[in-house]
């Protein structure tokens, strides 16, 4: 049983355990949810994803979806937003290729979703379609579909993977739909 409040390393509440478990061979993948932030709302809590052993419970990594100095796109989120910011959590179902040792993180936008004066900035990896190594959570690759977002368009559902034929190969794909009824 996971609890129903994580916190990260140093002890920092992250966020509550809001969305189902993604299970992946021996390992538990754990995104986050908030409440909703309102219009000038701002939350320090983070919205960070964590995979845990399904044996031992131990946990195994965790992702920073809003980055710490030193990450890749901390810099994108200016005059040091990304320390006060918190949301931008994995709440809608993630997606897994196990063939490729991959979770794929729909990433939600930070708050206040209709006003962004409190996080300028580019603000990866909201609004980001995120795929990390199952075994470490290192980030393989990302797409962020909306930088800087302010219309609450949250990628509010799990990544569809399939095979498709390109030139007579047979090739992965990913298909992400959004609220803004664009698929990526």
């Amino acid at each position: 049983r996971l609890p129903e409040m994580l916190h990260d390393e140093a002890g920092e509440r992250v966020a509550r355990v809001g969305v189902e478990p993604l299970v992946v061979g021996d390992v538990v993948v754990v995104g986050a949810a908030h409440r909703f932030a309102g219009a000038r709302g701002s939350s320090p809590v983070k919205g960070y994803v964590r995979a845990f052993d399904v044996r031992t419970g131990k946990r195994l990594w965790t992702f920073h979806t809003i980055t710490r100095k030193g990450e890749v796109g901390y810099e994108t989120w200016l005059n040091g937003s990304a320390e006060v910011n918190g949301n931008t959590g994995v709440w809608s179902q993630m997606s897994a290729d196990l063939e490729l040792g991959l979770v794929y993180l729909p990433v939600e936008m930070p708050p206040a979703d209709f006003f962004g004066g409190s996080r300028p900035g580019n603000t990866l990896f909201s609004e980001s379609l995120v795929a990390v190594d199952i075994k470490t959570g290192k980030r393989k690759w990302h797409y962020q579909t909306i930088h800087h977002g302010l219309w609450d368009w949250d990628l509010s559902c799990a990544p569809i993977l399939f095979d498709m034929n390109v030139n007579g190969r047979r090739i992965k794909a990913l298909a992400q739909p959004t609220k803004h009824s664009f698929l990526f």
